[in-house]
């Protein structure tokens, strides 16, 4: 790796106030009820926050993440992925990863790192079972997966036992920690890897094939319900329940993203904003940043520096 990726990050959690837009609770440390947990979280936020993940490895530890809704660029090692909501994304120990540019972009997602012990059993499970549990994590058949909310429900379970532990918090912990992972070792071995297969319905998708053809000039979501044969309600129930994302936030994701593109293939702002739409290369910058987290000037030092995967 080079040493413009290992390099040393502003980290914007040392001075995190959560506010409305901004939600984060996580618990690591002494405050973890179990030895298997390195750090238990979940966050939301509406706004992009910068400096959130830089490039970073956990030697002994597997990491787990849940995406509820929105996406998120992340990079594990040489690999990009498109973190969107439904998938669960498994980091193996001691993986350069992060996501582009450190931008945590508008999402809400749980995640958690942990180790399976190689000498001792973890209560609940027998050593046969236990194995075969190690051994999937060791030997994953891919890194980003359709889950089933029963994994959500899981993370659920487990921070709402740190966050008012009782003397059964310790048992509930444990459930809820073999529920997630127990979960995600079966239902990955019964499913396509969410690279290449989608989880949404025809309807929606013939959708999103329109959108991708029309990021200059986005049709309004009564258009978008109306293509659908829906009505303007039940369509963008379905649409956020599918994608994770309301329509228009779905529309702002995508247009920033084919941005994002055109600025790294050497177009300049005022080419990419005329390109896609926007009124005004100054309008283009203020949405940019807010779902990009960096204005599209600091985006291309980015580029020139060599800090984007």
């Amino acid at each position: 790796m080079s040493e413009k990726i290992e390099q040393k990050y502003a980290d914007a959690w040392n001075e995190f106030m959560p506010d409305e837009n901004r939600l984060h609770e996580s618990y690591g440390g002494k405050e973890l009820l179990l030895p298997e947990l390195d750090i238990v979280g979940w966050l939301r936020f509406k706004k992009a926050l910068p400096n959130a993940l830089q490039p970073s490895r956990h030697k002994n530890w597997f990491e787990i993440l849940y995406m509820e809704h929105g996406q998120v660029d992340w990079w594990i090692e040489d690999t990009s992925y498109n973190f969107s909501a439904g998938n669960v994304l498994i980091i193996s120990p001691n993986e350069l990863h992060g996501a582009a540019c450190g931008v945590m972009q508008p999402c809400e997602h749980y995640w958690l790192r942990f180790r399976v012990p190689d000498n001792k059993l973890i209560p609940g499970l027998a050593k046969p079972q236990q194995l075969l549990l190690l051994d999937f994590y060791r030997n994953l058949p891919g890194r980003m997966f359709q889950i089933s909310s029963a994994v959500k429900h899981g993370f659920q379970r487990l921070i709402s036992a740190h966050h008012n532990p009782t003397e059964f918090s310790e048992v509930t912990a444990r459930c809820a920690l073999l529920s997630i992972l127990c979960t995600i070792a079966s239902e990955s071995q019964q499913s396509t890897p969410a690279k290449t297969a989608s989880p949404l319905s025809p309807k929606i998708q013939n959708v999103l094939r329109m959108l991708q053809n029309r990021l200059d000039n986005p049709p309004s979501v009564k258009e978008m319900a109306k293509m659908a044969h829906m009505s303007e309600g039940t369509f963008r129930a379905l649409f956020e329940k599918e994608t994770g994302i309301p329509p228009n936030n779905y529309i702002n994701i995508q247009r920033i993203r084919e941005a994002k593109e055109m600025l790294k293939e050497g177009c300049s702002v005022t080419e990419t904003a005329h390109a896609l739409g926007y009124s005004s290369s100054q309008y283009f910058a203020t949405v940019f940043k807010k779902w990009a987290g960096l204005s599209p000037s600091n985006y291309l030092n980015q580029i020139t520096s060599g800090n984007i995967r």
